[in-house]
């Protein structure tokens, strides 16, 4: 899978590919499958998945988002009332 991400990658960041002469010389010259090459080709993005084999296991992927530490938040705003009342309690 790697290398047809190479490939992709490359089509996308190299502008000598656009024309599609070179695109074509290095396709031909990327270490992919015929199948991989005739779907990137044709821009068929469900034949380019399903010739991944690791893809086609990938159901979907559950992003984990650290939670914001409460706890630091807690002490902060403690700490605040209590330069507050230590402010108020020397007048």
């Amino acid at each position: 899978m790697s290398k047809v991400i190479q490939v992709l990658e490359k089509l996308a960041r190299d502008a000598s590919l656009l024309s599609e002469e070179n695109r074509t010389t290095m396709l031909i010259d990327a270490d992919i499958t015929d199948s991989q090459r005739q779907a990137i080709v044709a821009k068929d993005i469900n034949k380019l998945a399903g010739s991944l084999g690791d893809l086609a296991k990938i159901k979907y992927v559950i992003p984990l988002i650290p939670a914001e530490d409460d706890e630091q938040e807690e002490e902060q705003s403690d700490e605040k009332s209590n330069a507050h009342s230590q402010l108020t309690s020397n007048f």
